[in-house]
């Protein structure tokens, strides 16, 4: 019995490449062009190709490396950092904050969501934004009027899709028409990054 196990397991055919765990984004985006280029260097392959075969494998190509490009650059509009004052038209209730922070070279988005910190990605495809996953850290809201305010900003932030920058403004739109879900303003001191590295200098902005 021994040796039909050991048999069964040496003839158990290899993990196919469907099982394979999904790479990321900018991965899974560049695959079939990376598959278009190694198949118009292959010489075997190559000599299989008429002229117009090969004439629209370039063509597929060029179109794949474009589309990867489009996806992974976000505008620069949206880089830097942000104050949300509004949410779904509503001002933020008394005493609460809500920051984030756009890289557009990479799509990462960070932030503090009224109660605690926040992660998430912006990707882009021509005009069109989508918004990844939200991760939240663990934590207590400092008011009723801050857990109220966390919850309407994290629920509405996955339903971006659109923006509209007017000078140091900033509208983020759904997909159709309708106001917007949130209202930014440019954050001139930079109040984000210093409550990340743990140093809050508002109140002596505000001192005389």
């Amino acid at each position: 019995m021994r040796g039909l196990r050991t048999g069964a397991l040496l003839k158990r055919p290899a993990r196919s490449d469907g099982r394979r765990k999904a790479g990321r984004p900018h991965e899974r985006c560049g695959t079939p062009a990376l598959q278009a280029d190694a198949a118009s260097k292959s010489p075997k392959r190559t000599k299989r190709l008429n002229p117009i075969q090969k004439t629209l494998l370039a063509m597929s190509l060029a179109a794949g490396l474009a589309a990867c490009d489009q996806r992974r650059a976000l505008p620069a509009e949206l880089d830097g950092a942000w104050i949300v004052q509004e949410i779904a038209g509503a001002p933020l209730g008394d005493g609460v904050e809500i920051y984030l922070e756009i890289d557009a070279d990479t799509g990462a988005v960070t932030g503090f969501a009224g109660c605690t910190r926040f992660t998430t990605s912006i990707s882009s495809f021509s005009e069109a934004l989508a918004v990844g996953p939200v991760a939240t850290e663990p934590g207590a809201c400092p008011s009723a009027e801050a857990e109220t305010d966390q919850r309407r900003f994290l629920g509405v932030l996955p339903f971006v899709q659109r923006y509209a920058r007017r000078g140091k403004s900033l509208e983020l739109l759904p997909q159709g028409p309708g106001e917007a879900l949130l209202r930014l303003r440019v954050d001139d001191f930079a109040t984000l990054t210093e409550i990340a590295s743990g140093v809050d200098r508002r109140r002596e902005r505000t001192m005389p």
